[in-house]
């Protein structure tokens, strides 16, 4: 999944990155339902919320089969958001080419009534669209095994998505998969709900997503993928500490306390946000050069 388009904030450092990615993740985000909101509120300006065009996430589920037809609906193109398929269908993200990576959406039955947070089945793999989750849900962390847990797709429209509370739509692949996933803060260690997930920034905040840091990586490491420079740091823009990141187009920049700040290879405590700071982040910043 790649999201094309830049982020919905402003950076306050000159160069404009998109963000890249595939979440065929063992992720994030156990979603129990209840009221909706918007959780890409262009309230905010973060410093690096930006991150590399390199950036993508790692991958770590498959999926290889386009499922059997059922109905005159099964594979029309659908609008995630809507959800406007004709009753007995839902709208599901899915890999046109029967490979890794969801690159459209289409009609396909409801065969389960499996609901966010629970366990579900994928026939075909995490990226077919054939699952057991209800209307407006998807199998994310789909094993070998083709068993997962279900996740709400987000609700209202691209320019307004809409999770319920403390969750934030993440939307990639050139937003053909828009998840529900947990808003988190990356100075608080194990503050995602899996202890396999990383914090790492999306839009104007934090969510938890599959950690794919190889244990080598360290800080100011180079980088190509949002979740693989581990806790306490995101794969961002090596202009922010260009002699630290060695020229690296981007690198694993280290997060910092503002109260307590602390870094090290020349580079200084800077508030990550600047402008509106949500109240979550005040304490917020990076490793950079001043």
């Amino acid at each position: 999944m790649k999201k094309s388009e830049q982020p919905r904030t402003d950076p306050k450092h000159a160069r404009i990155w998109s963000l890249f990615g595939i979440v065929v993740c063992g992720c994030l985000f156990v979603d129990s339902g209840g009221p909706s909101w918007s959780g890409s509120a262009e309230t905010t300006s973060a410093t690096m919320a930006n991150v590399a065009t390199t950036v993508e996430v790692m991958t770590s589920g498959t999926g290889t089969s386009s499922g059997s037809a059922t109905g005159t609906s099964e594979g029309d193109p659908c609008d995630p958001f809507a959800q406007d398929c004709p009753p007995g269908f839902k709208c599901a993200p899915y890999a046109s080419d029967g490979g890794d990576i969801w690159d459209a959406n289409k009609c396909v039955p409801v065969t389960g009534n499996d609901q966010p947070g629970q366990g579900c089945s994928a026939d075909g793999g995490g990226t077919s669209g054939y699952d057991t989750c209800v209307a407006g849900a998807m199998c994310v962390g789909v094993s070998a095994q083709g068993v997962g847990t279900c996740a709400s797709l987000c609700s209202g429209s691209i320019d307004m998505p809409q999770c319920s509370p403390g969750l934030a739509c993440f939307s990639t692949h050139g937003d053909v998969l828009n998840l529900c996933v947990q808003i988190c803060d990356p100075l608080l260690p194990g503050d995602c709900a899996l202890s396999s997930d990383v914090c790492v920034p999306s839009g104007d905040t934090f969510v938890c997503t599959a950690n794919n840091w190889d244990g080598m990586k360290g800080d100011f490491s180079p980088c190509g993928y949002i979740n693989e420079c581990g806790a306490g740091r995101f794969c961002g823009d090596g202009g922010l500490a260009p002699s630290a990141c060695s020229g690296a187009p981007s690198c694993c920049i280290p997060v910092c306390n503002l109260t307590m700040p602390l870094c090290l290879n020349g580079t200084s405590c800077t508030a990550y946000y600047t402008g509106n700071i949500p109240p979550k982040y005040i304490d917020l910043g990076y490793c950079g050069e001043p």
